[in-house]
């Protein structure tokens, strides 16, 4: 037996529970201490430096990619529960993810060992949007209309069906990513010649009006309400198809969240019956869920439902307000210890930003500081997204292109047409071996895979999405009333920003990413991207083209177009 596995063994012979974690967050380190439990994090290859703080953090840490079922299993099958296992002991240990691939892969490996937590079929549900949509629609007086498309040739008949104005969406993801609005059958036509021939989509109506968030915890089923909050966001949004002036490039570009909302009564139980039930429709049984819904006309519908707490700034956000820590909680329902309670004196309210650089980089440390120390603000969390690396295998077109946002200070669409595979790091996560719903016809490290009609022939293509900024800030503010949260957050606000600053810039890193790709297959001739505000993207500007966008070639043929450029950064066909 390894030096590992005797420490594992001694651990459990100590009766002390084991809590195994997926790329944890600090938060969820320190949530395991509250409860009394020892911690195992696993890191995987691609962990972020956050999660690596945190693995310092635990008890012992495991590098493994833990995305692979075998390799999780290798190294944590010391903590298998025999079946012969007295039924009234506490349990020994469990398999915890923060994430919609890491909250699949941990109730599979807990299946797999015996260990207590969520049914992988029930995670798997509340995963596959038109799953879970079939099974709360045969529970609710209210069903949404919906279809399922794994053809781009049925599309259009089923968007027809559908009726429009109707949403387009991957069956999996979270957080509104690829999302778009068809509003006609011209414009599911457009998008149908944009997607990957044998997409696993969703088509549903169009829910308009409010959108909410219900965090719910669940013990042996039985659910509980924690919070509603409301989403703050621009007022344009999905995603259209074939975007014209004002398109915004993600529908989950949301400003923020605030807590609690004001429904009255009658709606608040409403709103808490169709979480409840949309759970118990899943199977969900244990730990943290977040439903997300429209507050229409008809009354509360379901957008959908993850069972993860989702972008790390919300769990700390919802303590705020009301003092629970959802981590916690989890924890102490699966491994049998008692109920952690809620912090002394929560605020009451809370508010969630999240405030883009209007330059692509981090606000001054300065600037940081500033805005913390503002009466009611609770944390200012500055990060900062990597893009994913862009390469390309195969002689194809470079074209980087990108539409001017209206009004300014949105998000930038750009286009990168490089030849090889397909890489675009926004589009729907491959979905983990196990799945039991089927293929999302989706390539590793959350590319999805297509062929494009090129130089006369089938070739593949690659396609990198840029939306969204380099450098992003979370601020959460507290308080006795919402007028004193919202004054809070103007204020950290204003001192992040210099004044005549626009609150929103391309993400130039990840331009660069794919300028850089296209020289090491081209050469020099491709320019190089700068950023001007928000309000220009440049490069060499393309002689050819005289529409507003501003573009860089390097050898296009002419034989071939350039097409419009999308509003979420797919492919635009090119002619043979």
């Amino acid at each position: 037996m390894t030096r590992t596995a005797d420490r594992k063994e001694a651990a459990l012979s100590s009766g002390t529970p084991i809590a195994i974690l997926l790329d944890p967050a600090p938060a969820a380190v320190r949530a395991a201490r509250k409860v009394g439990a020892r911690c195992l994090a696993l890191a995987s290859p691609s962990a972020s430096p956050e999660v690596r703080q945190a693995c310092l953090m635990a008890d012992e840490r495991v590098d493994v990619d833990w995305s692979d079922h075998p390799s999780l299993l290798e190294a944590i099958h010391h903590f298998a529960d025999p079946p012969t296992r007295s039924s009234d002991r506490r349990p020994r240990a469990s398999v915890l993810g923060f994430t919609a691939v890491g909250s699949l892969a941990a109730a599979r490996a807990n299946e797999s060992l015996g260990l207590p937590g969520n049914p992988h079929a029930a995670v798997a549900y509340l995963t596959d949007k038109a799953a879970l949509r079939d099974r709360v629609n045969r529970s609710t007086a209210s069903p949404v209309r919906f279809e399922r498309c794994d053809r781009v040739a049925a599309l259009v008949p089923t968007a027809e069906r559908v009726g429009f104005p109707c949403v387009v969406k991957p069956r999996t993801g979270s957080g509104g990513t690829d999302v778009h609005l068809l509003r006609s059958a011209a414009d599911a036509d457009v998008f149908s010649r944009r997607s990957a021939p044998e997409p696993a989509l969703i088509v549903e109506e169009y829910l308009e009006g409010p959108e909410l968030r219900v965090d719910v915890h669940s013990r042996d089923g039985r659910h509980t309400v924690l919070a509603v909050s409301r989403r703050v966001r621009p007022a344009q949004s999905p995603s259209p198809a074939s975007p014209g002036p004002g398109t915004f490039v993600l529908t989950g570009s949301a400003r923020g969240w605030d807590l609690p909302v004001d429904l009255g009564r009658r709606e608040q139980a409403r709103v808490q019956r169709l979480a409840e039930t949309t759970l118990t429709a899943a199977g969900h049984r244990h730990g943290h869920a977040r439903v997300e819904m429209v507050l229409t006309r008809r009354g509360p519908l379901l957008l959908e439902a993850d069972a993860d707490p989702g972008a790390d700034p919300f769990p700390e956000f919802l303590a705020a307000a009301t003092g629970h820590d959802i981590h916690a909680l989890t924890l102490a329902g699966v491994l049998g210890r008692p109920d952690p309670g809620v912090r002394r004196s929560p605020a009451g309210y809370a508010g969630l930003r999240r405030i883009l650089s209007a330059d692509g980089l981090p606000p001054a440390p300065e600037r940081v500081e500033a805005a913390r120390a503002v009466p009611g603000v609770v944390s200012v969390d500055v990060r900062r997204r990597t893009p994913a690396p862009v390469g390309t295998d195969a002689p194809s077109v470079p074209r980087l292109s990108r539409r001017l946002p209206e009004p300014p200070g949105e998000s930038v669409v750009l286009t990168g047409r490089i030849g090889g595979i397909t890489g675009s790091p926004h589009i729907t996560p491959r979905r983990p071996a196990g799945f039991p719903f089927g293929d999302t016809r989706t390539g590793p490290a959350g590319d999805t895979t297509g062929s494009q009609a090129l130089r006369g022939r089938r070739a593949p293509a690659i396609t990198s999405r840029v939306a969204g900024h380099d450098a992003q800030v979370a601020v959460i503010a507290s308080g006795p009333t919402p007028g004193r949260v919202a004054t809070a957050l103007r204020a950290a606000e204003a001192r992040l920003a210099p004044p005549g600053r626009l609150p929103a810039s391309p993400h130039r890193e990840a331009a660069r990413a794919i300028v850089e790709a296209a020289r090491a297959a081209y050469g020099a001739r491709v320019g190089e991207v700068v950023a001007e505000g928000s309000r220009r993207v440049g490069a060499e500007a393309d002689p050819r083209r005289t529409d507003r966008s501003v573009g860089i070639s390097a050898g296009e043929p002419s034989g071939s177009r350039a097409g419009g450029d999308t509003d979420r950064g797919e492919e635009t066909p090119l002619s043979p």
